[in-house]
């Protein structure tokens, strides 16, 4: 089995956190807008505030592997 070789530059790094940064606020911005009154409790507004959360949760994801594979 071959040993995958990491070598996660700084500029690599720096695109990481800003690709997380983005979809922290898309997914915000999704937030916000499905929370609009003429969003709230229709089909596309749960839609949207799923895509939010699902947004949120992989940016979570992003941040953790950054965190884990930084140091390397």
């Amino acid at each position: 089995m071959q040993r995958l070789n990491l070598n996660l530059t700084e500029d690599f790094m720096e695109t990481a956190q800003e690709a997380i940064d983005n979809l922290k606020v898309m997914s915000q911005e999704l937030e916000r807008l499905a929370n609009t009154p003429k969003m709230f409790s229709t089909d596309y507004g749960m839609y949207l505030e799923q895509m939010a959360h699902e947004m949120y949760r992989n940016s979570n994801e992003l941040t953790y592997l950054a965190s884990l594979y930084g140091d390397i």
